[in-house]
């Protein structure tokens, strides 16, 4: 299979891979071993192509994204951006989640039509979506006797 790509969509494919290079450093996955095989193919092309901002060689010839790149910056902006908003979701998600399992049991809630579930957890999370966006963190606290502080 061959692939044709302007020089660049060769840069934007480049800049997607950053963004998966991100996500994947430091998890293990079972295609690691596939996904780094094509991580290196697609950076030597960037090489022989003297892309030089988007790639560092190390000492045993391999090839890494380069941390430091002006065209990798928008990449950076991206993930610190998706990071941020993630967090927030996860937090409210988890927090509603949390609420809700106070006030129906597992059963109840399993025997729901996902519907029904979608908008419960809506309703929860409509209070912490609010409270978070005016005050951040601000309010938020922990109720527990085992703290340090």
């Amino acid at each position: 299979m061959k692939i044709d790509l302007t020089f660049e969509e060769f840069k934007t494919l480049l800049q997607a891979l950053a963004v998966a290079d991100y996500i994947l450093i430091g998890r293990k996955y079972n295609r690691e071993a596939i996904y780094k095989k094509l991580k290196t193919k697609l950076l030597k092309i960037a090489k022989s192509n003297k892309l030089d901002d988007y790639y560092e060689e190390y000492k045993a010839g391999d090839l890494e994204f380069a941390l430091h790149s002006k065209e990798l910056d928008l990449v950076d902006q991206m993930m610190q951006d998706y990071e941020r908003e993630t967090y927030w979701e996860s937090l409210i998600d988890d927090l509603a989640i949390r609420d809700l399992a106070g006030k129906v049991s597992a059963s109840e809630f399993d025997s729901l039509d996902i519907v029904k579930r979608f908008e419960l957890i809506s309703q929860h999370r409509e209070i912490y979506e609010k409270e978070f966006e005016k005050n951040g963190i601000i309010n938020l606290r922990l109720l527990s006797s085992n703290l340090p502080f």
